[in-house]
């Protein structure tokens, strides 16, 4: 394990970590989304015929969360999902680099990081959506809560928010840091696209945008997508709780005060992340190399 310095900080920075590696070329990430997106397909059709039975079920979104019909939650939730063993088959078959690199550029996944970006977002992001839900629809459930539901819940909306850290945070936002070589335009053209991916009006596609580039900050800041995923799954799981139990219902319209609240959460939440970015090592600790054991063994 070693600490990044200003001897190799450039080597490290996430968003154009992709350039780093001596297998590196301009097309080949283009080469593994186009197969990633094969398999995610292919993922998603045996999942939609094994969960649902039919074809007819495939437009289904959040507004279907429902906890009397767990069938349908898992797939709704499940879609997402399997982009995470679609992403990993990929690396292996281009094996352009590790898959670990689209974790972070630390040497894969940091629980650390990721328990303390849960506590952050915890306090930025959790509690005042609680607060607003109980004030605004009360904590009266009009769907029965079990606690298979919970579970699935819990473990599905999580690795739901993670599936979608890997695809924009990883393969979109290193993608284009690798072509441009400038980490902030990175980070603003797959917040752009995160947003326009959304079926939202202004006010919402603004307040989704506004999520991207936190997101995106949160991974640049970090080096990796730990945290991000934390502040995601936070801002995410307690909204899928509040879906499923009947409490609320997904809404593609916002408006100025959305727009605000999500500004002052998330920026909340970068400037934790920044205040512990310089007064830590925290984001600092590779405790394994993949950058020099994957160019070392493919040096020739």
């Amino acid at each position: 394990m070693y600490n990044i310095d200003e001897s190799n900080r450039e080597k490290h920075e996430y968003p154009t970590y992709g350039r780093q590696f001596n297998t590196y070329k301009w097309f080949k990430p283009i080469i593994l989304s186009a197969v990633m997106g094969i398999l995610y397909g292919l993922f998603a059709i045996v999942l939609l015929f094994t969960l649902m039975g039919d074809a007819e079920s495939h437009g289904l979104s959040y507004t279907d969360l429902n906890f009397t019909d767990m069938r349908t939650t898992c797939y709704v939730l499940g879609t997402i999902v399997v982009a995470i063993p679609a992403l990993f088959i990929a690396t292996k078959i281009v094996r352009d680099r590790p898959f670990s690199s689209y974790t972070s550029a630390r040497g894969g996944w940091n629980l650390k990081i990721f328990g303390v970006g849960l506590l952050v977002a915890a306090v930025t992001t959790f509690l005042p959506s609680l607060y607003l839900t109980a004030k605004s629809a009360g904590l009266k459930p009009k769907n029965e809560i079990t606690a298979v539901a919970l579970l699935v819940v819990l473990v599905l909306g999580s690795l739901q928010c993670i599936a979608e850290e890997y695809v924009f945070r990883g393969v979109l936002m290193q993608t284009i840091g690798s072509w441009v070589k400038i980490p902030v335009i990175a980070v603003l053209l797959q917040a752009a696209i995160f947003a326009f991916q959304h079926k939202y009006d202004v006010y919402g596609l603004l307040s989704v945008l506004i999520s991207g580039v936190g997101f995106g900050l949160v991974a640049w800041i970090t080096r990796g997508i730990e945290a991000p995923c934390a502040l995601h799954i936070m801002n995410n799981v307690p909204t899928f709780y509040f879906i499923g139990a009947g409490l609320a219902s997904v809404s593609g319209k916002a408006n100025t005060i959305t727009v605000i609240y999500n500004l002052c959460t998330y920026g909340v939440f970068v400037l934790v992340m920044l205040v512990l970015k310089k007064k830590t090592h925290l984001f600092d600790e590779v405790k394994r190399d993949d950058l020099a054991q994957w160019n070392e063994k493919h040096s020739g």
